[in-house]
């Protein structure tokens, strides 16, 4: 073979020049015939007496094939003007929706074209649109974890398309690189994607998964302290996290003061999560973003699930109401641990004078109705309630005195959204959505006294009561207008009005009686706060596709705030660009700047419900932050990616409690109790993740500073309480068989930091007043002292098991801290005999196994 084609070679370079003027098409297939004895392929149609340089001469085998070539539009006969090239070919545009095997609309599908080489993802309501030229084209559409579907196509004019994909466990690898949203292909930085399945392969505290507990895991965050889901990315303080729900903004995002989420993790279908680089669409917060999307619902038949754990219980259900037409899904998810107390307290306290009960729950309930009015107009309404109750009740009685003591807490959320989805056109996508979000908290605290001087002559009562109430009504509208004008653009151009509305009341009252001597007295004192303010914003952004190298985003977020007579405008631009060096290695920047208008304030580092959050005043400014990161990705292997980022945050008008002001803080005269100040964040961030068919694996390590300045505290940078300077987290997932799988999370960061005293100082006395030795502490400096580091292993195993009707049942065993690390939460402080103080760490949580089982029908 490598013969003929080099004395075809030679005969076609001697004999070209002669051919091309003397020989005909004819002569030389005759002449090649002789020396060659090779079989000559062309049309029949063909002129054999034209001349021979006026074909194309290929070899494929011992076959040559002949081949017309193309005529060049004379110039005389086009109407472009010299110079100017030929008309390039009609192009069309393909659009539509990539659903699940249930018709569940996937988010961040890939639908890629392998004759261009051209490609897009789809949105958050599973659409996209790609156009193309004229003519063949073969499309691939690919999503982690399903098969991948391919079709071809003749495209002659416009063209609406609907995929479906489906589970395929033949599948010998996840190949990230077929990911348009993996790291290495998207213009993206800072972006973290979880399907529902990804929740299910990670540690389940309690049994339960936990949206909050995977963050966690990601580079560049800080859990905080020990059990709590709390999240502080980047350096940032708890409030600087937005969290959507169906686009609808969640201010209370745990239970049990940050034991669990707020999530239920069976009516969630996607999470992206976002600590830098953030798209233009997004504003409120400094520090990251939770976009967080529940199930439609299935549109063919009814399923869901049953789980019962050692805390809570769970129950989920989705399908049609008109089938294929409209759809629900409905999931509610409620604590056992009141139910264990009461029996538990009333066996405690029979017979007793004295008697103590508590009793704790929580509940969150997701609702979902949507509506299809046609293949382009979608409805829905998505509604999430969520409670938390505490109570504690102490009752003693001694003789004739007798008193009773209770604290009643109750916080929790309402949200209710309602979406209008509609494809206008191949290239158009509009989305309007109204929101209404109602938080509320409220503590009440009463302690009755009783003196009973004789059972029928006289008796004294006096009553103390308290409450404190605090309530944010949102009302919001918002539209988004997504635009493909042509394959290198994506326009998303939109904006918000947000009214806020926070109220703060508290009740005070203070009575006595003495029926001896028939005498008294009540005083009642109430306070109560209103602030109205108004939030408009307005955004557009491009996703560039400059050249096959080059890819940008480039966006503008423009919004303002109305209070108190005071407005308040920011512009803040946002950047992004990717370089593909090449089909394993791409480098990104990004520069974001972000601006808050809403704030919580704490006196401590739980999530209780004493928290308030206050809207920026004509006195406290808007919170600001400016953001620079780069960033390396690289994929060495179809199985490997490997990244590392680095970022430097600026941050300025925090807010800051100026002393301990106990569990409830004055909420009406916090203007005069916070400080602003600033607080600056830098590090570098190492991930790399491996997918195989039955193996995961996924190692992150950061190295980051965090620091603050508050001249009413210190005069110079000081670090923060989560200044963790090194943090390592890995998680393995092992799928062993169909009935099999066992997951391992391993985490590990440098101690948080507190304030130590340096000396004690003795008050002086007020004049006139008797001798008094009253001490305080000095302080040299704000969290001048580490904590011992935090580490701690979990371990998980799933059971699988499906019956003959392909019901599936699922025991799930979990293991928390493994290894029994007993982890600080908690530091006593002492002075001993030569005036050195001492500090020891008391950590109180062991390790905690628990089950769970789940019914799926």
């Amino acid at each position: 073979m490598f013969a003929r084609l080099i004395f075809l070679a030679i005969v076609l370079t001697v004999y070209a020049p002669v051919y091309s003027q003397d020989t005909s098409i004819g002569q030389r297939i005759k002449e090649l015939k002789k020396t060659q004895k090779l079989h000559v392929v062309f049309d029949s149609k063909l002129n054999l007496k034209a001349p021979a340089n006026s074909v194309k001469w290929e070899q494929k085998g011992n076959n040559i094939f002949l081949i017309p070539k193309e005529k060049d539009t004379p110039k005389e006969k086009t109407n472009l003007p010299t110079g100017k090239k030929k008309k390039q070919k009609n192009k069309h545009t393909i659009s539509g929706y990539v659903k699940d095997e249930n018709e569940e609309p996937l988010i961040n599908a890939t639908i890629f074209d392998e004759n261009t080489q051209m490609a897009t993802m789809t949105n958050e309501h599973g659409f996209f649109s790609l156009t193309l030229p004229e003519g063949k084209h073969h499309i691939e559409v690919s999503f982690l974890g399903l098969s991948k579907v391919h079709k071809n196509l003749n495209l002659i004019s416009d063209l609406k398309l609907q995929f479906h994909m489906y589970e395929d466990n033949t599948l010998d690898e996840v190949v990230v690189c077929a990911d348009l949203n993996s790291p290495l292909l998207n213009t993206q930085m800072g972006k973290r994607t979880f399907t529902h399945d990804d929740l299910y392969k990670g540690f389940s505290f309690m049994s339960s998964p936990d949206v909050i507990k995977l963050l966690q895991q990601v580079s560049g965050t800080a859990p905080g302290i020990e059990l709590a889901s709390g999240l502080y990315v980047h350096g940032g303080n708890g409030d600087e996290n937005l969290f959507l729900l169906d686009d609808s903004p969640l201010y209370q995002i745990n239970h049990s003061m940050g034991l669990f989420s707020s999530f239920n993790t069976d009516v969630v279908k996607n999470v992206d999560f976002y600590k830098g680089g953030f798209p233009a669409r997004f504003n409120g917060r400094l520090s990251s973003i939770t976009d967080v999307r529940t199930i439609d619902g299935n549109p063919k038949k009814i399923h869901g699930s049953l789980s019962i754990g050692v805390l809570d219980g769970k129950i989920n259900i989705e399908g049609p109401l008109v089938k294929d037409k409209t759809t629900f899904a409905f999931g509610i998810r409620r604590s056992w641990f009141d139910f264990a107390t009461r029996p538990v307290f009333a066996i405690i306290n029979h017979n007793k004078r004295n008697k103590f009960t508590m009793n704790y729950l929580f509940y969150d309930l997701n609702a979902k109705v949507t509506h299809h009015l046609s293949d382009n107009d979608k409805l829905y309404i998505s509604l999430y309630s969520g409670l938390d109750k505490y109570n504690t009740c102490d009752k003693e009685k001694y003789d004739e005195d007798f008193s009773e003591t209770d604290n009643d807490f109750k916080w929790g959320n309402i949200n209710i959204a309602l979406g209008w989805n509609k494809q206008i056109s191949p290239k158009q996508y509009f989305n309007l959505i109204g929101t209404f979000t109602h938080n509320h908290t409220l503590q009440e605290y009463t302690d009755k006294e009783e003196t009973e001087i004789s059972k029928s002559v006289a008796e004294y009562t006096s009553m103390m009561k308290q409450n404190s109430q605090s309530s944010i009504y949102d009302l919001s509208i918002k539209a988004d207008w997504e635009y493909h004008p042509n394959t290198r653009h994506k326009l998303n151009i939109g904006g918000n009005y947000t009214t806020h509305n926070f109220v703060t009341k508290t009740h005070q009252t203070l009575a006595y009686k003495n029926y001896l001597e028939e005498t008294g007295d009540t005083m009642v004192v109430r306070g109560k706060s209103t602030r109205n303010s108004h939030e408009v914003m307005m955004f557009a952004e491009d996703e560039w596709h400059i050249n096959p190298k080059w890819n940008g985003n480039i966006g503008l977020n423009i919004s303002s705030f109305f209070v108190d007579g005071k407005s308040y405008l920011r512009a803040d631009p946002r950047l992004a660009f990717k370089y593909q060096v090449n089909n394993g290695l791409s480098l990104k920047m990004s520069y974001t700047k972000m601006s808050q208008y809403v704030h919580r304030i704490t006196s401590t580092y739980l999530d209780m419900p004493t928290d308030y959050w206050v809207p920026t005043t004509k006195h406290i400014l808007p919170a600001y932050s400016t953001q620079i990161a780069f960033g390396a990705y690289s994929q060495f292997s179809p199985k490997w990616l490997v990244s590392i980022e680095s970022f430097y945050k600026k941050s300025s008008h925090l807010l800051l409690y100026q002393s301990y002001m106990g569990l409830m803080p004055p909420a009406t005269r916090w203007e005069q109790d916070v400080l602003s100040g600033k607080g600056k964040a830098y590090g570098i961030e190492i991930d790399a993740q491996y997918k195989s068919k039955n193996i995961s694996w996924a190692g992150a390590y950061t190295l980051s500073w965090s620091k603050r300045l508050f001249e009413g505290i210190a005069d110079y940078w000081f670090r923060d309480k989560f200044d963790n300077r090194h943090k390592i987290s890995l998680s393995f997932f092992y799928k062993i068989n169909k009935k099999i799988d066992l997951n391992a999370n391993w985490l590990y960061h440098s101690g948080n930091r507190i304030s130590l005293p340096a000396s004690t100082i003795v008050l002086p006395n007020m004049p006139g007043s008797p001798p008094s030795y009253d001490t305080t502490y000095r302080f040299t400096s704000p969290n001048n002292a580490a904590l011992p580091a935090y580490h701690r292993l979990d371990l998980g195993a799933n059971f699988h098991h499906k019956n003959a009707k392909g019901r599936e049942r699922i025991w799930n065993v979990s293991i928390y801290n493994a290894y029994c690390h007993l982890n600080t939460m908690y530091v006593d402080v002492r002075q001993d005999n030569k005036g050195k103080f001492r500090a020891s760490c008391k950590g109180y949580i062991p390790i905690i196994p628990s089950v769970s089982y789940t019914w799926k029908f």
